[in-house]
């Protein structure tokens, strides 16, 4: 299954006309695949969950907190 953010920004819901866009950023979740071995990093105040894994496979996922003092 997916991993899925709602989306922080509540006016984008306004317009459900561009609803099937491709990133789909109009809706209420921004969906988005991730593959084995990838890094998803996203800012821990988001919102997120993520669909069911409806595969034989386990799926094996890791949580980290990250904090940069300054950026170079």
């Amino acid at each position: 299954g997916r991993i899925y953010m709602n989306n922080p920004v509540p006016q984008a819901l306004m317009n459900q006309k561009m609803k099937d866009t491709k990133l789909n950023i109009y809706s209420q979740h921004l969906y988005f695949d991730i593959s084995e071995g990838m890094i998803f990093l996203f800012p821990g105040w988001l919102f997120h969950g993520v669909e069911s894994n409806n595969s034989d496979q386990d799926r094996i996922s890791m949580a980290f907190n990250l904090k940069v003092d300054k950026f170079i």
